[in-house]
Order: C-alpha cells, then structure tokens, then sequence
C-alpha cells in the first residue's frame, strides 16, 4: 500500500475510525490485532503487544527497515509479510505458530532465533534465496514446505528429535550448497523428490534412533558428498536416482531387519567410489539401472534369503538363475552360463570396464533386452550364440570400442528392433552364419557405425528401417545374398553414406523407385541383377544421387521406364537385351548419353 513511499515516515488514522488504527508507521486493525501495512520509510518495527498477526504483504519490499521486533503474543506472520526487505536479524517468539509462503523471499535475512517449540507450520519459499546460515527447528514443527529454505547458504541445520514432522518436502532443502551434516527426525515417515538435491557439501546424514522412515524418493540427495550411509529398518521405498552422483560414496549399509522392497532406477547411479554393496533380502523390485556407471563397483551380494534375487561373483541374478539381471560397472570380464535364458534390460548398461563377454558352451540365451549392454565402452567384440532369438532396442548402443559382432551358422536372431548397434563407431566386422533365420532390420541398427565398410544382407531378411545405416560414412559395399525376401527398404535406410558408390538392387525386387536406394545421395553405379523381371522403373527413380551407370544383369526385362525416370543424370551408356516401353522424357537431360 504505502511499501514504495519511502520518504513517508509517518501516517495517521482518524481516531473515528471503525476498522483501523496506527502505530509508529504500522496500520492495525482497529484492535491493534492484526498488522495490516506499513509506511515505505519505516526503518524499525516493534509490533504491539495486542497483535497475534501480522498480516500479507504488511511488509513487502520495505527495504529501508534495519530492525524488526515481534512481540510474544503474536501468532502468525503471513504471506509475503517481509518479502525483500533489508534487516539481517529476527527473533521469534514463543508464541508463533505459522510462517506464511514466501514471507521471507529473498530478503537478506541471515540470522534466526527460535525460542520456546518455534513454529508448526513453515510454508512455502518462506526462506528462499534469504542469507540465513543456520537454524534449529523446535519441538512443534509439524509442517514444512516446497522450497522453504531453496538455495539458501545453511551450514548447520538441527531438529528437535521428537518433533511431530512427517515429511520433508520436494526441493526443501535444494541447493543448500554450504550444508555439511543433518539429522533427520525419528517421526519423518517421507523425503520427496530432490528435497536435498545439490547439496554438494552435505557429508552426514544420520536418521534419529526409532526412525519411521519408510520412503525416500527420487533424487533426493543427487550430486551430495555423503561418504557412508545407513539406513534404517523401517525403510521400504528408495526412489529412482535418489542417490545418483555422490562419487564421494563408499559404503551403503542396511539396518538388520530392514523391510526395503524396492531399489528405484539409477538409486545408486554414478556412485564412482563405491566398491560393493549387500541387497537386503526383503527387496522383490530391482530395477538393474540402479548401480550404472558405478565404475567401481566389483560385488554385489544378494542376502541368501531373498525370495527373488541371487548373486554370483558379484552378478545378479533371479532366482531361478535364467534371468541375468544386473552386473556392478567395475567388472572386466563376464560369462553367460548355459542355464541363462535371459540378459535383462541395462544389465551392463555402463560397464566402461567390460573387455571380455564370453558365452559358455551349450548356451541356451534366447533374449537380450532393452539397452542391455548400452555405453560398454571398452568391449571389443562379442560372438553370439546360436540359440539366441531377440535383441531388443539400443542393446549394444554406444559400445564405442566394439569392432567385430559375429552370428553363428543357423542363428535364429532377430533384429527388428530399433538402435541395436547404434553409435559403435569402431565397428568394422558384422557377419551372419550360414541359414541364418533374421527377417529384419530395426530403424537405426547402425546408425552412426562410422567404420563400417562392408554388410551382407541376410536372404530372409524382408525389411530394413528408417535410418538403419544412417551416417555409416564409410560404408561402400552393401550385399543382397542371392533369392533375397527384400520387399522393404525405407527411404532412410542408408542416408548418409557417403562411400555408397556403387549399389546392386536387390532379386527380390520387381519395380525400381526412390525406395530402392534408402536415401543414399552418393551411388554412380547401379547394377541390376541377372534375371530379374521389372514391371517399372519409375519416375525419379534416380534422382536422388548423381548416376552415371547403370547395369543390367544378362537376362533382366524392364516393361516400362516411366518420364524422368533418369531425369538430368549423367549416365553415358544404356544397353538392354530386351525390348520396353520407353516414356518420351524418360532419359530427358541426359547430355552425356550416346
């Protein structure tokens, strides 16, 4: 009302008044109850004995107040009360009981003092983006809320143990980059999502003896410096990522008797110090995400009473042993014994570590899921076993040093699905067996293969996707094995192979359009095979890349060219051995045709 007349240093109410009254530059109501404004150039507040609240906004942006009084009696300060203004200090009295939202917001408030219980309910922003370094919650702080104390520099923060306080909220604490230790309360029973997150000094935390803890969620202490933690029994839930890159982490331990049932995805991600670790027995849920990129990580024990894992050398396994369920990221070697059906979703997704991948004899693999062995950047090659069926999405995605992937004779493998082999720019070797039974090729299988010069398309191979060789900049010999199913290209499916000279068109196909070529935007020379009976080749069949011959197999018939069929090419000669109908444009702008 007044806040921004900061050359007022006095205002008075008619004394006739029925709703207010004023005070030393403050307007109450008229019983002096409730703060309701003040004068822009305010620079000390004593509130009146009468008053139990001081009312929203009553202070906001007064930035040339040095010194603030509250008086015991006062109940509540509300929203916005002191939003931006200039005094460093406050004392609280006994007697509140709620901080308003934002009633501190960014003002340079850096010391606090709670007497007697403090305040129940602290709401939310109270405190963002204040100066205040420490503070200690009383014995009735039941409430706190989303960002309360958001990028503030706290370095001590203490509860009273037996505070009534249920749950930190998300982001409470968030940024508190100075905070080094905390207890959390025994009564807390929730830690949202990323309640501590960023706090990149935070070394300790403990929980109060008789903790109720039973969740905490995700992120909530992500880029922390915790060293060791333990965590208590009444714990059930930890949520994805929750302690995702504290590389300072060295040793997790779980209470005895802890009833934790679920390890979130990527709960320990990133946690390059940590060496090994015991799954509690009570876990059912084991997301195989949750320990990637621990570079350090050698041995993880299931405790022999789980229901549902196993462990062996440090892997994870179900309990029935065919489902290879997790890896740790410091391993250099793995075998697949011959009871595994199964190598599941990220289960050594991140093993930077992994050079040696070995199959034993008799294997019976028949699935490697989704993003199974993403980002082993140190594996060089890998030899499939025949019994192998389905490898699913991004499987190999991003295995940097991988040169040579080999399927055996009769492989029954299917790769239909999307990103296999994608960005494994060292790959320079990928065959198939004899009689191999693959039907397809995903979308992106070797995307971004930078090395790769050479493929052999499987016979029963029917379609390849969109992008499926996109960026193989060094890809110039691409082979359809002979009685080829080919009957889908996608238009994408070598863009951007640049080395892609020269090109034979597939037996299988019996009409020549765009599609035919998958994109590539270099081919000079285009073989037809032997034999092959073409209904059409159509309009712009060519257009895409700078022809200059084009090689009918001995035997082949084409019944028609369409018009631009080789619309502006650069072809020079043109020979058939049998008769076609031939459009009236179809080799328009062919100069170098004689």
């Amino acid at each position: 009302m007044f806040q921004s007349c900061t050359q007022l240093t006095s205002i008075n109410v008619n004394s006739s008044s029925k709703s207010f009254a004023a005070d030393a530059g403050i307007v109450y109501n008229k019983a002096y109850t409730k703060a309701i404004a003040c004068i822009g150039g305010i620079t000390k507040v004593s509130l009146r004995t009468e008053c139990t609240s001081n009312g929203d906004y009553c202070f906001y942006q007064c930035t040339l107040l040095t010194s603030v009084i509250l008086n015991e009696g006062l109940l509540t300060i509300g929203t916005y009360s002191f939003y931006a203004t200039n005094f460093t200090e406050i004392n609280f009295t006994s007697t509140i009981k709620s901080l308003g939202s934002y009633c501190f917001y960014k003002s340079l408030l850096a010391n606090v003092t709670i007497n007697g219980g403090g305040p129940a309910t602290i709401s939310t922003f109270a405190f963002d983006l204040t100066k205040i370094t420490e503070i200690h919650f009383g014995i009735n702080l039941a409430s706190l809320g989303s960002y309360a104390f958001y990028s503030t520099p706290l370095t001590t923060i203490t509860f009273d143990p037996d505070c009534p306080l249920s749950s930190i909220p998300s982001i409470t604490f968030y940024l508190c980059t100075k905070l080094v230790s905390i207890e959390i309360p025994k009564n807390v029973l929730t830690m949202y999502d990323r309640c501590f997150y960023y706090t990149s000094s935070l070394k300790n935390v403990t929980f109060s003896e008789g903790s109720k803890l039973y969740y905490i969620d995700s992120q909530v202490f992500l880029q922390s410096s915790i060293a060791l933690i333990i965590l208590p029994s009444s714990l059930t839930s930890l949520g994805a990522n929750c302690f995702s890159s504290c590389t300072k982490l060295v040793n997790v331990t779980f209470e005895t008797g802890i009833n934790l049932t679920t390890l979130g995805g990527g709960v320990f991600k990133s946690c390059t110090s940590l060496k090994n670790i015991t799954i509690p027995a009570s876990v059912t849920t084991f997301d195989a995400s949750a320990f990637i990129y621990c570079t350090s990580l050698t041995d993880i024990i299931v405790e022999s009473n789980n229901e549902n894992y196993t462990s062996y050398n440090g892997i994870v396994y179900t309990k029935d042993k065919e489902k290879l369920v997790c890896c740790p990221g410091g391993k250099t070697t793995a075998l697949v014994f011959n009871y595994i059906l199964v190598i599941g979703s990220n289960a050594f997704y991140g093993c930077s570590k992994l050079q040696n991948l070995s199959f034993e004899d008799g294997c019976h693999l028949e699935t490697i899921e989704d993003g199974t062995f993403y980002s082993c950047t140190a594996l060089v090659r890998v030899d499939l076993p025949t019994s192998l069926q389905t490898v699913k999405q991004n499987a190999f995605q991003g295995c940097t040093k991988l040169a040579i992937i080999t399927f055996p004779d009769y492989s029954l493998a299917n790769l239909a699905a999307d990103s296999i082999f994608a960005d494994c720019s060292s790959l320079t070797t990928f065959t198939f067996g004899k009689y191999c039974a693959l039907t397809a090729f995903g979308s992106n299988i070797f995307s971004n293969c930078v090395k790769l010069a050479t493929i052999v398309i499987p016979a029963n191979c029917s379609s390849i996707g969109d992008g499926a060789f996109s960026n193989c900049v060094a890809l110039s010999n691409i082979t359809f094995e002979s009685n080829s199913h080919m009957t889908s290209l996608s238009n994408t499916a070598f863009s951007g192979c640049t080395a892609l000279l020269n090109y034979t068109v597939p037996d299988s196909f019996t009409q020549i359009n765009s599609s035919c070529f998958g994109g590539a935007t270099a081919i000079t020379i285009v073989n037809i095979a032997p034999g092959l009976s073409i209904t059409k080749i159509a309009s712009n069949a060519f257009s895409a890349f700078p022809l200059k011959y084009i090689n009918f197999g001995k035997g082949t018939t084409v019944s028609k060219i369409d018009d631009s069929a080789f619309l502006n090419r650069l072809i020079s000669s043109f020979q058939m051995d049998s008769p076609m109908i031939i459009s009236s444009n179809a080799l328009k702008g062919c100069t170098k045709l004689t």
